[in-house]
């Protein structure tokens, strides 16, 4: 065979492998803080992660402007180099979010598999959380994670006049030893999102098991079966809006309101809570307040909580920032909002009533 053909189809290999490998992105974070945590009497300085993860995702486009798309993400603990775990996932080496998706711009997108949260919390919380993504402990303690996400079908439409519609149908599937029990009930989730200019808004209603329960208890007189995540087929309901306004390039202010109403199978309450945060960039600063409160349950008294957060970031690069925050959950005496202390052994003596506090210093590098 001639030489030159040899090395030219070599070159065509070579370069079809290349644009092959360009569709796949590796991707992530890492973000730790050390931090000083006070529950109730107890005092702790330790190093946390504030959900770190490894990601891989890519695109294939084929004919007519039709994309097929998947993104993989594995959550890691970056201070001990441990897998992480994601509370509602049940600590999948991918289960902070898996799916394939095919779509275009015109006709929308589907996706399949696990969606990390649901699409209510995207319609709400998720924009209102810019200070550090709702994760570690300056994360919002009131925001209940309703519904399952897993094995979960998920449609979004095109945007339209800057609107776009996300429905999704979670599945509860049935256990494989006996083909009759449920693992989970069944997830329905909708969300509006619109954005015009400086307006941003969003609104949705989920109905759907607890899955993220555990981060609060109810002391007095109600009794939910479900606060360590024992009746995943409970069906309880949240519903709620947002917005968010850029009164310049460098200032904002956003909030939503939500409402929950939470089912164990046995016992039934009802909550409304609030957030708002507000955001000012000065240069390579930004100076961040976040307020919440939870109101009290429905034939609970008592079980009410305030949360506050102080942040300052300074941004090295658009990848990489320190920052400094204090957080405090101020909790009645019958309730417990709030993350335990990293080491679980430590949190053991946590009681309804006690408060939380922590003030942090971090890093967050992006790649």
């Amino acid at each position: 065979m001639n030489r030159n053909l040899v090395i030219a189809a070599v070159a065509t290999m070579a370069t079809g492998a290349a644009m092959a490998q360009s569709s796949v992105s590796l991707y992530g974070r890492i973000n730790e803080t050390v931090e000083r945590v006070k529950i109730g009497h107890t005092k702790v300085t330790e190093v946390r992660d504030n959900q770190s993860f490894l990601g891989f995702k890519g695109t294939e486009d084929i004919n007519g402007g039709l994309k097929v798309s998947f993104l993989l993400e594995a959550q890691f603990n970056p201070d001990d180099g441990r897998a992480g775990t994601v509370a509602n996932q049940g600590g999948s080496f991918f289960g902070r979010e898996s799916w394939v998706a095919i779509g275009s711009e015109n006709l929308g997108r589907f996706r399949f598999g696990n969606m990390q949260f649901s699409s209510f919390y995207y319609s709400t919380a998720d924009a209102v959380g810019q200070h550090n993504g709702d994760a570690g402990t300056s994360a919002d303690a009131f925001f209940l994670y309703v519904g399952n996400v897993k094995n979960t079908v998920a449609y979004i439409t095109p945007a339209i006049y800057g609107t776009t519609v996300e429905v999704q149908y979670g599945f509860g599937e049935k256990a494989v030893t006996d083909n009759t029990t449920k693992t989970a009930a069944n997830t329905r989730s909708v969300a509006v999102m619109y954005d015009n200019g400086s307006f941003h808004a969003g609104g949705g209603y989920v109905k759907g098991p607890l899955t993220q329960f555990g981060r609060l208890f109810l002391g007095g007189p109600t009794n939910f079966n479900d606060v360590a995540g024992t009746n995943p087929l409970s069906s309880s309901e949240s519903y709620g809006l947002r917005a968010m306004y850029e009164f310049t390039p460098n200032f904002n202010v956003a909030g939503y309101v939500n409402r929950d109403e939470l089912n164990d199978g046995s016992n039934t309450a009802k909550r409304t809570s609030f957030r708002i945060s507000s955001k000012l960039s000065l240069g390579a600063s930004d100076l961040h307040l976040d307020i919440g409160r939870a109101n009290s349950f429905t034939g609970a008294s008592k079980t009410g909580a305030e949360q506050y957060t102080f942040a300052y970031n300074y941004n090295l690069s658009k990848r990489t920032k320190l920052y400094a925050y204090y957080t405090r959950i101020d909790n009645d005496k019958n309730i417990y909002y709030g993350p335990g202390f990293s080491s679980s052994n430590q949190s053991a003596g946590i009681q309804p009533g006690d408060n939380f506090s922590s003030f942090a210093v971090g890093i967050r590098h992006l790649f």
